[in-house]
């Protein structure tokens, strides 16, 4: 699953926005939709937003990203 796709994923099945995951992820939300960022940004990103999914039981511990 891409960085793109986690976000896409979020938004549909969550009650949150662009603003209220940047903020619980204590990001900006300009770098939360940055496409342009470095590999290595990205994928923290996508583990703080994986780690996110696990709070609200979206995906299981097993899941790769």
């Amino acid at each position: 699953m891409d960085y793109e796709a986690v976000l896409n994923f979020i938004f549909k099945n969550t009650q949150h926005s662009v603003e209220s995951i940047a903020e619980i992820l204590d990001l900006d939300p300009s770098e939360l939709l940055d496409s342009l960022n470095l590999n290595e940004k990205r994928i923290n990103k996508l583990k703080l937003l994986s780690d996110f999914l696990r709070q609200y039981d979206l995906i299981s511990n097993m899941d790769p990203v």
